[in-house]
């Protein structure tokens, strides 16, 4: 998932004028008279609010600045994340001096809180992926948490424990070939029949739209493993979303990886939730044969990484390219019987659980909802948004009324940076190369139940992804929110 699309080069890397004005070079535009007898002169705890103002907004115009050049066909501007992540890092420097000599620089003083709060949040959190490795040659932070991946690990391991069956050797060894998967699922079924209804699994095998499994076999096959309402403590449950890599139809590589996300919550407040996850591999002993199950996070080099980039709720809704069943040959076969009623009783599960509660990841600092509902939308924007698609102003009205994905998102799963601009994850990890987002609103299911034509829904994909970064203007909701603006209607929307 982390080749780079062959219509597309990363550009040369940006030097440090182009990651904007370093603080070499604003100390050097002049001193200001510092603020007390401890501040030197140059310190950017001397600088007055217009000039951090105009400091945070180069940065913003060089962190917005796509980095990836387009070849062949692919002319689509975007963001190279890791770049952005890196020019963060370089404005976080700067703020960090002023963290280091007070914790509450920035918050404190009503300008700066207001001026700065947002994109202070935004570069610190976008800077912890490109913190280098340390002497042992592991990445510290690639989760993009607050605390380094061993820490969180440590935390989360024991909300991470694998049921007995789901680890054991002859439920391993099943998973590890299509010609025995019936073996794992008739398991499955033998625990279901000692349990309460509310507590039996539920097993759903599926092909992924989006994203393949880490391991070498890259494959978009699934079996998710559902255990329901586990007690935890005395008064919470646990819910354990279990995901195997399986084989595609026809396919026998060895996949090895698996996925949880444990959601906790109390049983009488289902909304309030933490979830805990990890990526795992399977290890098989070239020896014994034997299987072992080791997590992502412990390894030198963790395939996954930052989490948070594609899962936006606790639990990514499911909506599958197919789902399978097992035919009397115990071959994987395309269920055309009851296709969709599962992921639909899931899916209402997983809006059930509330924003996604990471313990050490602000989710927030990654940007507001795509979509707001309070903001105007002129017929104006509209017909520039959608050049090119020859779109009807009798469409404009069902384009407008579908541009509130807030109203449901902001319940559950906000829907912010990278999945609401396109980035080069749309070519690593997505085998549409079109982003997630985008690809759900295409093919019509987002939002839920609409009647929009195709050309509706392109030209609606086309005026959320410009309202909320015009990547040649590098203006929209994103920029607004970066420089302490609302998300409320702008002049740029209102033209």
């Amino acid at each position: 998932m982390h080749n780079t699309h062959p219509g597309v080069h990363i550009a040369a890397k940006c030097t440090a004028p182009a990651l904007g004005l370093s603080l070499v070079v604003l100390l050097a535009a002049g001193t200001i008279t510092p603020a007390s007898p401890n501040v030197r002169a140059d310190s950017p705890l001397a600088w007055p609010l217009e000039r951090w103002v105009g400091w945070r907004d180069e940065q913003i115009n060089h962190i917005l600045t796509s980095t990836l050049a387009p070849t062949g066909s692919d002319t689509r501007k975007m963001l190279a994340r890791k770049e952005v992540s890196r020019a963060s890092m370089h404005a976080y420097t700067v703020i960090q001096e002023c963290l280091k000599a007070d914790s509450s620089y920035f918050s404190k003083d009503a300008g700066r809180a207001r001026e700065l709060g947002n994109f202070v949040r935004f570069v610190k959190a976008q800077q912890w992926m490109v913190i280098p490795p340390g002497a042992a040659g592991k990445v510290p932070y690639g989760l993009g948490l607050e605390v380094p991946d061993e820490q969180y690990w440590n935390l989360a391991k024991p909300y991470l424990e694998f049921p007995e069956l789901l680890k054991s050797q002859r439920f391993l060894t099943a998973m590890a070939s299509p010609g025995t998967y019936r073996q794992a699922l008739e398991m499955i079924d033998s625990i279901n029949a000692n349990l309460p209804p509310e507590r039996k699994w539920i097993s759903l095998l599926f092909d992924a739209q989006f994203i393949t499994t880490v391991d070498d076999a890259h494959t978009y096959g699934r079996m998710l493993v559902m255990v329901p309402n586990e007690p935890v403590g005395n008064s919470e449950v646990a819910d354990r979303w279990i995901q195997f890599g399986i084989a595609d139809p026809g396919t026998y590589p060895e996949t090895r990886s698996v996925s949880m996300f444990t959601v906790v919550r109390n049983a009488e407040t289902p909304a309030k939730t933490t979830t805990y996850f990890s990526d795992f591999m399977r290890i098989r002993d070239k020896q014994t044969g034997k299987f072992s199950i080791r997590s992502n996070f412990t390894m030198l080099h963790d395939p996954s990484l930052n989490c948070y980039n594609c899962h936006k709720s606790s639990v990514l809704p499911i909506h599958p390219a197919r789902e399978y069943v097992l035919d009397s040959g115990g071959k994987l076969a395309e269920n055309r019987a009851n296709a969709g009623e599962l992921p639909a009783k899931l899916n209402n599960l997983i809006m059930g659980y509330g924003p996604p509660n990471y313990v050490y990841q602000d989710t927030f600092a990654y940007g507001p909802c795509l979509g707001p509902t309070n903001r105007y939308r002129s017929d104006a924007f509209l017909k520039s948004a959608t050049a090119g698609l020859d779109i009807s102003p009798t469409s404009y009205d069902r384009i407008r009324n579908a541009m509130h994905c807030s109203n449901c998102h902001n319940n559950f799963g906000v829907i912010n940076y990278p999945q609401a601009v396109p980035t080069d994850l749309d070519l690593k990890a997505f085998r549409t190369h079109r982003g997630m987002v985008q690809t759900l609103v295409e093919q019509g299911t987002m939002p839920p139940g609409n009647t929009l034509t195709a050309r509706e829904r392109q030209a609606l994909w086309r005026c959320l992804m410009s309202e909320y970064l015009n990547m040649d203007t590098k203006q929209g909701i994103l920029a607004d929110w970066l420089r302490g603006d609302s998300v409320s209607a702008s002049p740029a929307v209102r033209n």
